[in-house]
């Protein structure tokens, strides 16, 4: 008798320090948003999220993609920002309003993530998976910016989650929205590519052991390029899909290879990896039963692997693998916790600690007050029809360029590699002497008493970079 009360009283014990942990889960997921919602709002902006508005503004503005302007992404983010430039107008409100937007993707992300974590593994298992991607920083720092990534990352999860509903369920239907929204995805960023076979490789794996037929797969590969090919009959329809190639693959694929700061770049990456989050992942590398399990677990480590071996090493790179890698480690973490639930609310805590205060540093310490300022100072001293150079888009979102090639002339940078795929004559005094733009800053002007501008320029009185002309 006595041993049965003490078998009752663990059984009981043991229930409590579940709902505790599930609890302290929650209460941290929920701390952790609520920190990640005021750093998106505060934290400064990446020279990518100014370029993404400004295309916007380029296109809204009447210009043609990679005929007036120089871009090398395709535009789907641009015409998806449209609509807040036409109900905002030129105003920071904008730029505020975008990152907004991405917010909203990156939350049906962490929805995706504990769909996909709960239908293939458990409820507490989604539970942890989403406070994992949240402890990222390397994945919540991106996910927050108006970047491409954002809105591919969601849309790859979303046809992930679909694919493995068609599987449980058999309904065509299913197969055929993944197949979508993964085109989809593809035509925000070319780097849905590496999802794409993967989950073709996973489609082609079950055919091979009987368990799903041959037409199925067909059925899948024929949606996805009907999107992109369609797309691309557009395209050859409007005079376009030269251009498209060339900047979209041609140039990006011209990249060198792989370097020593790259390298570096690389190990600064993992240095920063959650070290809770990253022993999960190694035993959830051991926890997979099913064969959805190791499924999910072999395209987490690929998507992981194709980052780390990319020639070169951006931390958006790795977003469509965190989510993945988090649900991996989720699952090799709940391992511990049905052993230890105290222990494991205990080290949940102290995994969420480190990222927070990264998360609440980002939103108050660097804050873009600064950069808005620039922008808004740009407006109120030109008018809609001047020009403004400034070469690494750092506050000109608003005004008309001077050249095609509008961002990223620093040595080494882009307008280098378009001169040397392309011989591209770029002398920016003579596009000075020929727009006379309003504003200009000095980046990438190696003689500042060069006559046009020694005669024409005088330098600003509030911001010293920039210049302000003054016939």
């Amino acid at each position: 008798m006595n041993l049965l009360n003490s078998l009752e009283s663990a059984i009981s014990n043991r229930e409590v320090a579940t709902r505790l942990k599930d609890i302290v889960t929650w209460l941290l997921i929920v701390g952790i948003a609520v920190l990640v919602v005021l750093m998106a709002l505060q934290r400064r902006f990446d020279h990518d999220e100014f370029e993404a508005i400004k295309s916007t503004w380029k296109i809204f503005m009447g210009e043609s993609i990679y005929v007036d302007f120089f871009q090398h992404h395709p535009p789907f983010l641009y015409y998806l920002l449209m609509p807040l430039l036409s109900l905002l107008g030129e105003t920071k409100m904008t730029i505020y309003a975008a990152r907004a937007l991405m917010l909203c993707f990156t939350l049906g992300s962490l929805v995706m993530v504990h769909e996909l974590a709960r239908l293939l593994f458990s409820r507490r298992v989604a539970a942890v998976s989403v406070l994992f991607l949240l402890s990222v920083t390397m994945f919540v720092g991106k996910a927050i910016e108006v970047r491409p990534d954002v809105p591919q990352t969601f849309f790859g999860l979303l046809s992930l989650w679909l694919l493995y509903r068609f599987f449980d369920s058999g309904r065509k239907g299913l197969l055929v929205l993944s197949a979508l929204f993964l085109s989809l995805g593809f035509l925000f960023l070319q780097k849905m590519i590496f999802l794409i076979l993967l989950m073709h490789s996973v489609l082609f794996y079950r055919v091979m052991r009987r368990q799903l037929r041959w037409s199925l797969l067909v059925q899948f590969s024929v949606l996805l390029l009907a999107v992109w090919g369609g797309y691309c009959l557009y395209l050859a329809y409007t005079g376009e899909l030269a251009q498209y190639w060339f900047f979209n693959f041609a140039f990006n694929m011209a990249s060198p290879g792989y370097s020593m700061r790259q390298a570096i770049v690389l190990i600064k990456h993992m240095a920063g990896f959650n070290g809770i989050v990253l022993l999960g992942l190694l035993l959830g590398l051991f926890a997979t039963r099913t064969q959805p399990q190791r499924e999910l677990a072999v395209m987490a480590i690929s998507l992981l692997g194709f980052a780390v071996c990319y020639r070169a090493q951006y931390a958006q790179y790795y977003m469509s693998a965190l989510p993945l890698v988090a649900i991996i480690a989720a699952a090799g973490w709940e391992t511990i916790a049905q052993r230890h639930c105290l222990a494991a609310a205990v080290c949940l805590a102290a995994a969420s600690l480190p990222s927070s205060a990264n998360y609440a540093y980002e939103a108050f310490a660097r804050n873009n007050h600064y950069q808005l300022a620039r922008i808004e100072y740009v407006l109120e001293h030109t008018q809609a029809s001047d020009y403004v150079y400034d070469g690494n888009i750092t506050f000109n979102l608003f005004r008309k360029d001077i050249d095609f090639f509008w961002y990223s002339v620093s040595k080494g940078g882009l307008l280098d590699k378009y001169k040397r795929l392309t011989g591209y004559r770029y002398d920016i005094y003579k596009i000075i002497d020929k727009y006379e733009p309003k504003i200009i800053s000095n980046h990438r002007i190696d003689d500042m008493r060069h006559p046009v501008i020694q005669k024409y320029y005088r330098k600003d009185p509030v911001y010293e970079d920039l210049y302000l002309r003054i016939d």
